[in-house]
């Protein structure tokens, strides 16, 4: 059991990077393994902090062994001996907390690196989660319901916000009504549809004027049974 040890600063500027939680758990852990000696159970951040503090009381210990001996021989040859030999111990006392410091300024650097690409992945998946769910507002709207993994592409392509997929479905809603839309067969593809941004389409002001075969003016025919990419590359 050590009655006392040396904490460096170094040490709180690493734990600062810690959450409240990981770092009482690293405390906790710092202290037991000081009293008796176990080693420590952590993981991730507080596991790599945890190892370079082991690392510098180690050497603590050891630098703190070798003083002793060199002072003991020291004490028996003489005055110069003993001075010489102390500065010489305390130089590479020097050079390996510079050294321990170092490491823990790395761990501190790679965990800080960590830390912000999981922030990125959070935000990345974050955003894939809003996108699906935007997609499915869409889809969930749309009449003709063909070629979903398409339209998935074209709409993640266009990277809509919340504003815009309103937009669409009150697009979507409005032409519901028309007679072109009650024929299926008329209806583009959703990825036709978003392709070509039809939303920014008006639809028809009048109905009445809609005779089976014709649309606001031209021929129609019927797409119901072509192959979906025959017909992507007519709307294309």
């Amino acid at each position: 059991m050590k009655e006392w040890f040396k904490a460096r600063n170094v040490w709180g500027a690493a734990i600062q990077t810690l959450s409240d939680a990981e770092a009482g758990r690293l405390m906790k852990a710092l202290w037991a393994y000081t009293m008796t000696g176990e080693e420590p159970n952590l993981s991730g951040a507080e596991k790599g902090i945890m190892a370079l503090i082991m690392l510098t009381l180690s050497q603590d210990e050891e630098q703190t062994a070798e003083v002793s001996r060199k002072r003991a021989i020291a004490g028996a040859i003489g005055g110069r001996q003993r001075v010489s030999n102390v500065v010489e111990a305390l130089k590479s006392q020097a050079n390996q907390a510079n050294a321990s410091d170092a490491s823990l300024d790395q761990a501190n650097q790679a965990n800080a690196s960590n830390k912000n690409k999981n922030k990125s992945k959070n935000k990345n998946t974050e955003s894939e989660t809003e996108t699906e769910e935007l997609f499915e507002r869409f889809w969930s709207a749309y009449p003709r319901k063909v070629g979903k993994p398409d339209a998935k592409k074209k709409f993640q392509a266009l990277k809509p916000d919340d504003a815009l997929v309103e937009k669409m479905i009150a697009s979507i809603n409005s032409w519901k009504p028309t007679d072109q839309w009650q024929d299926e067969r008329f209806i583009p593809h959703p990825a036709t549809w978003l392709h070509q941004r039809r939303w920014e389409d008006e639809p028809p002001k009048s109905s009445k004027s809609y005779k089976p075969g014709t649309a606001q003016g031209y021929q129609q025919r019927s797409y119901a049974d072509m192959e979906d990419d025959a017909m992507e590359r007519m709307f294309d």
